[in-house]
């Protein structure tokens, strides 16, 4: 299952997108929309800057970081 509401097309868009950019305001926290997110290790393999910057961007937020290799292989 997946739920997407918005990506990253670079760390610069990252950190524009979560207002950690000077003169950029955090699009995710308004009403609340941001306040968990799963990582699967497997298949992100820029989650080690993500996380980070999403510690920073957010007060409350739980993130969950697991490994599920795909069942194709």
């Amino acid at each position: 299952m997946y739920d997407m509401f918005g990506f990253f097309c670079d760390k610069t868009h990252m950190n524009n997108c979560l207002g950690l950019t000077k003169g950029h305001y955090n699009i995710y926290a308004e009403n609340g929309r941001l306040k968990r997110i799963s990582f699967n290790k497997a298949k992100s393999k820029n989650y080690k800057t993500i996380i980070p910057a999403l510690v920073k961007a957010f007060d409350d937020i739980e993130i969950k970081i697991y490994t599920e290799e795909d069942e194709e292989k």
